[in-house]
């Protein structure tokens, strides 16, 4: 299993799924991946050329952001909802791909939303949009509201890998 993120907040968010993940299955093997350089439809366009040399599941934490963009991720991916602001996709061609999307990104539909210090506050805010996001971000993806969208993220990621 690879995680594939595509921000550096995404990125913590991916290292705190993979956490939950091998609570529950345990021994498993997960690679978190994360290239500040390469922007969600790189990424995305990266994963689904992986996704034919390897059976691996490939689970893309990405952002849906705002207007005409949306369409990409709409063309690849049968969309269904997690959560107020979370959405989990299937790739329409590719069984062994699969996304986390943030509406319209991680910042709006998690972050702030649980913790509005995190956006309200600019050395906050610019550290969570730098290579330290995960300094400020681990301790806010572990507490309750957050531990819990993760905890039911990991298990309907379990269950796709079994259906």
């Amino acid at each position: 299993m690879k995680l594939i993120a595509e921000c550096y907040a995404n990125r913590c968010f991916a290292l705190e799924l993979r956490n939950y993940i091998q609570n529950i299955m345990k021994n498993s093997k997960i690679y978190i991946g994360h290239n500040y350089r390469l922007g969600r439809d790189k990424i995305l366009k990266l994963i689904k050329k992986y996704a034919a040399q390897t059976d691996d599941l490939l689970i893309a934490i990405i952002d849906y952001e705002k207007g005409v963009s949306r369409k990409y991720i709409d063309f690849q991916f049968k969309i269904s909802k997690i959560g107020e602001s979370i959405l989990f996709g299937e790739h329409k061609h590719k069984r062994n791909i699969i996304a986390i999307i943030f509406d319209p990104n991680i910042e709006e539909a998690l972050l702030c939303k649980y913790y509005p210090i995190l956006c309200r506050n600019i050395n906050y805010y610019e550290r969570i949009k730098s290579d330290k996001a995960c300094e400020v971000l681990k301790e806010y993806l572990k507490r309750k509201p957050i531990g819990k969208i993760l905890l039911m993220i990991a298990k309907m990621i379990i269950r796709y890998c079994y259906e």
